[in-house]
C-alpha cells in the first residue's frame, strides 16, 4: 500500500460514522444543513468506493498515465472542443475552460470535476438508488459530507496571490457559497497550469437545468497527478476530522429511505428532467405495483 493510500485509509477510518436507523441519518442531515450552505454532500452506492473523479479512474491503472494526467486532460478538452460543433449550435458553446469541463462532465466525458450537492437528502437518494438491491446485508452505501468554507479558506491561502495578480479581489472570489470562475485565464492559472494540492468548490457561471434541480456544484482538485483524496488531505490532515464526515448505511434501510425521499419529491423524474428521467423513474414503480 502506497503512502498516499495509507493516509487515505486512516482518514476514512477516522471520519466514518456508521448509521443504524434512517431517523439517525435525518437528524445528522438536519444538523449539518441548519447552517445553510456550510456543508456539501455526495452519495455513492458502495462505502468501499473512494472519492475519485472520472479522469482519476481513467488514469488510475497506470502510474505513468497519472503522472501525465495534465497532458491527457488537455488532449481530452481539445478533442472535445474540435468535435462538439456537430452536436450543439455555435451560439451555445462554452465561454471558458470551466464551462467546457462542466459540459464534458454533464455528458459523461472524463474530467477532474466531482459532482456534489448542497442537499444531504439528494446525496442520500443517489447513495441508496445506486446500491444494488440483491446485495448482502453487510453491504453499505455512503454519503460524504465536506465543510465548504474550510475548502474555500484553504484554497484562498494557496492562490490568493494568483487571484490578485489577475486583477481580482480574493474577497469577491472566495466569500461565495460556490466559486464562479468567469475568467478563463484565472481558472486555467489556478487549476490547469499549476499543481496546487487543494480541493475547491466551483461552478460555471451558466448552470444546466439538471444541476439546478439537484442543487449541484463541483469539487475541483488542483493537482491531478495525485488522487482527489490526496488533494483533500493537503488541506490539513489534522483538521480533517472536523471538516469531513462519512456516513455509511446498511442496505436494509434502502426501501425506507427511498420511500421517505420520494415523499420529499426527490426521485428520478424530478432530478433528471426530460424523457430519460421520466422513463427511468418507471423502474421505481416495479417496487410498488
Amino acid at each position: 500500500m502506497s503512502v498516499e493510500d495509507q493516509g487515505v485509509a486512516r482518514v476514512i477510518e477516522k471520519c466514518s460514522i456508521p448509521i443504524a436507523k434512517w431517523e439517525e441519518a435525518l437528524s445528522e442531515f438536519r444538523n449539518l444543513m441548519s447552517n445553510n450552505v456550510e456543508w456539501v454532500f455526495r452519495g455513492q452506492g458502495d462505502s468501499l468506493w473512494h472519492l475519485e473523479s472520472s479522469l482519476e479512474r481513467a488514469t488510475d491503472h497506470h502510474a505513468s498515465k497519472r503522472n501525465d494526467a495534465a497532458r491527457i486532460e488537455n488532449e481530452l478538452i481539445n478533442n472535445f472542443k474540435r468535435g462538439i460543433h456537430q452536436y450543439i449550435p455555435s451560439t451555445e458553446l462554452p465561454d471558458n475552460e470551466l464551462e467546457w469541463l462542466s459540459v464534458m462532465q454533464h455528458h459523461g466525458a472524463p474530467t477532474r470535476l466531482l459532482d456534489f450537492t448542497f442537499s444531504a437528502y439528494i446525496a442520500a437518494y443517489f447513495a441508496f438508488e445506486d446500491c444494488p438491491r440483491n446485495e448482502k446485508e453487510t453491504k453499505r452505501c455512503v454519503v460524504w459530507a465536506i465543510r465548504r468554507k474550510w475548502l474555500c479558506d484553504k484554497a484562498r491561502g494557496k492562490i490568493a496571490g494568483l487571484v490578485r495578480s489577475e486583477g481580482k479581489d480574493p474577497d469577491d472570489i472566495f466569500n461565495r457559497p460556490v466559486i464562479l470562475w468567469r475568467s478563463s485565464s484565472l481558472f486555467s492559472s489556478a487549476f490547469l497550469n499549476n499543481g496546487y494540492q487543494m480541493v475547491c468548490p466551483v461552478n460555471s457561471y451558466r448552470v444546466n437545468r439538471r444541476q439546478g434541480l439537484q442543487q449541484g456544484l463541483y469539487l475541483c482538485p488542483g493537482d491531478i497527478r495525485v488522487g482527489f483524496l490526496a488533494n483533500l488531505l493537503a488541506s490539513g490532515v489534522h483538521e480533517i476530522a472536523e471538516n469531513l464526515k462519512i456516513f455509511t448505511f446498511p442496505v436494509s434501510l434502502q426501501e425506507e429511505a427511498l420511500g421517505d425521499l420520494a415523499r420529499m419529491n426527490i426521485r428520478l423524474d424530478v432530478l433528471f428532467p426530460g424523457i430519460d428521467g421520466f422513463a427511468q423513474y418507471h423502474r421505481v414503480w416495479t417496487r410498488y405495483i
